[in-house]
């Protein structure tokens, strides 16, 4: 679904969480102890606790996926 991730403690049963964007989400990576969720249309969203979450950068189309080349 747009704008969920999902929580888990035991890495068996999962929890949906509603994050502050409406679009989907596809990737998420841990720096530094904040959590990032990425996905379409640029969306970057960020989190400390896995439950709030603040939206970073949305809408941006100059943030794609694809091959990085020299």
């Amino acid at each position: 679904s747009s704008g969920i991730v999902y929580e888990s403690s035991n890495g068996q049963t999962f929890v949906p969480r509603q994050t502050s964007t409406a679009n989907q989400l596809s990737s998420l990576a841990v720096h530094n102890g904040v959590l990032y969720a990425s996905g379409a249309s640029g969306t970057i969203v960020s989190s400390t606790d896995g439950v709030n979450w603040t939206v970073r950068i949305s809408g941006d189309p100059a943030l794609t996926t694809g091959n990085i080349t020299e």
